[in-house]
C-alpha cells in the first residue's frame, strides 16, 4: 500500500509507473551490506563498524534464494555459489560480495543496476536499492552505479580527513557512515529522508535506508529515525535501548536487542510488524517490502508478514544459514562453506628413501567437494599430493631417519587442519639379495638310451672261396686275437674279406626287420602304401 502522501512525481523510472514492474506498489526495503560485524552479527542495513572500512566477513558460503523471481532476481548465478561473504537484495536485483573483494550482480538491469563498474575490486560491503547499487571499498571510498534520477549514485566526499565505513541503499536515496561516527545521506529528499536531523555530538555505528525514511543506530544502543512517517515507521518506540542492529523496510522498522529479541514498529498491513511470540536467540534481522526475516543462533530462519510471492517459504532442506537479506518480495541467504575437516587414520609404510602414506577422507567436506590432499613429512617437510585417491608416496627421505606424516584436505573454499600424525617409520636401503646355488654346479647324469633289439641273422654267410690248407696239423698253433689276447682256434681261420661281407649282410637284415616292425605297430602290413592325412578343419578353404 502506497503511503497517503502524493507520489505522482515519482511515477516510474524511465517513464514507467510505480506498478509498471510486477503490479506491486514500488516500496523499497532496507538493504544493508549484510556482512558480519566484529561481534559476528550479520545484519541487513548494518554495513560496518564505527571507524574505518567494514571488516571482511569471516564466513564464506554460497547464496540461496526464494520468493519472487521477477527479472530473475532469485536465479543465483554459478559465480555466487561459493566464496561469498555477504548478500544484499534490492527491488528486482541482487548482489553478492565475494571473498576476493569483487561483486556479483544478477536480476533486473533496465537501469544498469547490475552493470558492475569495470575493474571494481577491494570491496568490503555492498547494498542494493530500488534501481541502484552501492559498494564500499577497503580504502573507505564508495562506488555507486545504476539509476540516478534523484542523485542517489552521486556520492559526496566524506569530508577532510574522513572516509566511509558503512553504506545502505534505499529507494531513491543512499546513506553512509563516516569514520567519525556521523551520518551522510544523499539522493531523493522529498520526505526529508536525506536530511539527518542529528546533533553534531551524536555518534552512530550503523545506518539503514528504507523506502522513504532512514534509520541510524547510536553507539549507546538507541535508535534515531527520520523521513516519511505515514505508518509510524520513523516513530521509535519510547524507551527502546540495548539495540545492536537495525533494518528499514518498505514502511516498517526492525531493531535487534542485545538479549536476542526483536522489536518492530510501523506498517503492519500484512503482519510485517507482528513479531512471532517467543522469538529469541536472534542474531540477524532484515525488513523486506511487507515481510520480515530473522536468523537465530542455531542457523535457522524465521519469517513473518506477507507471503504473496513465496518470500516466506523457507526451503525444508535449507542448510544452516550464516547471514540473510530480505528484498521487496524475495529472500537471500548465505549458506556457509568452509575448508573440509581433517583427514583421519594416517598410516605410513617405509621404503627405500620413501614412505607410502594412506589415510581416510574427512567426515565433513565443508559443504564443498574435496579437490585434493597433501601429505607432509616431519622432519624435512617433504610432500606428496593427490587429487582424489587416499594414498601417495613421499620421496626424497633419508634412510635411517625416523619420519612421521600428516595429511591436509583441500576444497574450493580452503584447506583443512592437518590429520593426527602417523606412527613413526624409518626408511632404509633395500637388502642385497643372496644368490641361490646354481643348478649348473652339479650336472645331472645324462640318460643313456636303451638300444633297440636287433633280430639275430638266420644264417651266417660263408665266404665263397676259402682256400684249403695244404697240410693239416694235429696241434694247430694258437692265434693272437685283436687287442693282444690269445685265443685258441678250434677250426680254420676266417679271412678278413669274409668278415666284412658278413657284417654288411647283418646290417641289411637289421634294417629290413626294423621296417617291418614299425609298419606292424602302425596297423598296416609292411609294404602297404601310407594312408592319407585327414584334412585340418581350421585350414579348410585356405589355398
Amino acid at each position: 500500500m502506497v503511503p497517503s502522501d502524493s507520489r505522482a512525481h515519482r511515477a516510474g523510472r524511465l517513464g514507467r509507473s510505480p506498478r509498471a514492474r510486477g503490479g506491486t506498489p514500488r516500496r523499497i526495503l532496507s538493504v544493508g551490506a549484510a556482512f558480519l560485524l566484529a561481534t559476528c552479527l550479520v545484519i541487513a542495513g548494518w554495513a560496518g563498524p564505527l571507524v574505518g572500512p567494514a571488516a571482511a566477513a569471516v564466513h564464506l558460503g554460497k547464496v540461496m534464494a526464494w520468493g519472487a523471481n521477477t527479472y530473475y532476481a532469485t536465479n543465483v548465478p554459478a559465480s555466487a555459489l561459493s566464496g561469498v561473504q555477504a548478500v544484499s537484495a534490492g527491488m528486482y536485483h541482487s548482489l553478492a560480495l565475494k571473498s576476493n573483494g569483487t561483486v556479483v550482480a544478477w536480476g533486473d538491469n533496465s537501469v544498469n543496476e547490475t552493470k558492475i563498474p569495470t575493474g571494481l575490486s577491494g570491496v568490503v560491503a555492498i547494498s542494493a536499492g530500488d534501481g541502484h547499487s552501492l559498494a564500499l571499498k577497503s580504502n573507505g571510498t564508495v562506488v555507486a552505479w545504476g539509476y540516478n534520477n534523484r542523485g542517489q549514485t552521486a556520492v559526496p566526499a566524506p569530508g577532510a580527513g574522513l572516509h566511509y565505513g558503512a553504506v545502505s541503499a534505499g529507494y531513491w536515496h543512499s546513506m553512509a557512515l563516516r569514520s567519525n561516527g556521523t551520518v551522510a545521506a544523499w539522493g531523493d529528499n522529498t520526505f526529508g529522508e536525506a536530511t539527518a536531523p542529528l546533533a553534531p555530538t551524536d555518534h552512530f555505528k550503523a545506518v539503514a535506508a528504507g523506502q522513504y525514511f532512514s534509520m541510524a543506530l547510536k553507539v549507546d544502543g538507541t535508535v534515531s529515525a527520520w523521513g516519511a512517517n505515514d505508518h509510524g515507521q520513523s516513530t521509535v518506540p519510547v524507551g527502546l535501548t540495548g539495540v545492536i542492529a537495525i533494518s528499514a523496510g518498505g514502511s516498517h522498522s526492525l531493531a535487534l536487542k542485545s538479549n536476542g529479541t526483536v522489536v518492530a514498529w510501523g506498517s503492519n498491513t500484512s503482519g510485517e510488524s507482528s513479531v512471532p511470540a517467543g522469538l529469541s536467540k536472534v542474531i540477524a534481522i532484515s525488513a523486506g517490502g511487507e515481510f520480515s526475516v530473522a536468523l537465530r543462533s542455531n542457523g535457522t530462519v524465521v519469517t513473518w508478514g506477507s507471503n504473496n510471492a513465496g518470500q516466506r517459504n523457507v526451503p525444508a532442506v535449507l542448510p544452516l544459514v550464516s547471514s540473510l537479506d530480505a528484498g521487496w518480495g524475495n529472500t537471500l541467504v548465505l549458506v556457509p562453506q568452509s575448508g573440509p575437516g581433517a583427514p583421519t587414520g594416517a598410516a605410513a609404510v617405509a621404503g627405500n628413501g620413501a614412505a607410502n602414506v594412506s589415510w581416510k577422507a574427512p567426515a565433513n567436506d565443508g559443504k564443498s567437494p574435496i579437490t585434493g590432499y597433501t601429505v607432509t613429512s616431519s622432519p624435512g617437510s617433504k610432500t606428496c599430493s593427490t587429487t582424489g585417491i587416499l594414498s601417495c608416496t613421499v620421496g626424497g627421505l633419508t634412510n635411517g631417519t625416523a619420519y612421521k606424516f600428516t595429511v591436509h584436505a583441500k576444497n574450493a573454499i580452503g584447506t583443512s587442519a592437518g590429520s593426527a600424525w602417523s606412527a613413526v617409520v624409518t626408511p632404509k636401503a633395500a637388502a642385497t639379495p643372496i644368490p641361490s646355488p646354481s643348478a649348473s654346479l652339479k650336472p645331472s647324469p645324462s640318460v643313456t638310451p636303451t638300444p633297440s633289439h636287433t633280430p639275430a641273422p638266420s644264417a651266417t654267410p660263408v665266404a665263397s672261396a676259402t682256400p684249403a690248407p695244404s697240410a693239416i696239423s694235429s696241434s694247430p698253433a694258437p692265434s693272437t686275437a685283436p687287442g693282444g689276447s690269445t685265443t685258441s682256434g678250434g677250426g680254420s681261420d676266417i679271412p678278413p674279406l669274409a668278415l666284412a661281407l658278413g657284417g654288411i649282410a647283418l646290417l641289411a637284415l637289421g634294417a629290413v626287420c626294423g621296417f617291418a616292425a614299425a609298419n606292424l605297430m602302425n596297423g598296416r602290413p609292411a609294404g602297404s602304401p601310407p594312408t592319407a592325412t585327414p584334412p585340418d578343419p581350421w585350414r579348410a578353404g585356405r589355398t
